[in-house]
């Protein structure tokens, strides 16, 4: 009887261990893959990875929409960017929008783009109409990639 009481008492504490091990090797590795992840978003704007090397304005009275070209500076492979666009007015910030890019630029490589920001036939009611709204200057951003 004391040998099984002994037994069970072994079995209980192995699993208390394993369960603890193996709880925290999990968390390590979800903490490791969340700071990659982050470090890969972020990395972008501290290290100059990407560069639009050129934009312009393309817009019509009906659509806000601008062109020009991404470069990727860095060492790995980018497949999907999402830009920003701010709208300013005698250098007051009065609106933004957002794009994406969802093509593969090589490092060395660069990719063109057209960037549709607003669109009669899609705009929602409530949204804020830049459409009507003077702007004298804007500026894009690289807001994400990976």
């Amino acid at each position: 009887m004391n040998n099984t009481i002994r037994n069970i008492f072994s079995k209980i504490l192995f699993g208390f261990l394993f369960g603890i091990g193996l709880s925290i090797s999990l968390f390590a590795s979800f903490y490791s893959m969340q700071k990659t992840s982050r470090d890969a978003l972020t990395s972008i704007n501290q290290t100059k990875e990407l560069e639009i090397t050129w934009h312009e304005d393309i817009s019509s009275s009906d659509r806000l929409q601008f062109r020009g070209s991404i470069k990727n500076n860095g060492k790995e492979m980018k497949r999907f960017l999402k830009l920003e666009v701010e709208f300013y007015n005698k250098d007051v910030f009065i609106y933004e929008s957002f794009g994406q890019i969802q093509s593969k630029i090589e490092p060395g490589e660069e990719e063109n783009f057209i960037l549709v920001c607003k669109n009669r036939e899609t705009k929602c009611e409530d949204e804020y109409d830049i459409l009507n709204e003077e702007y004298d200057s804007y500026k894009i951003y690289i807001n994400s990639a990976y």
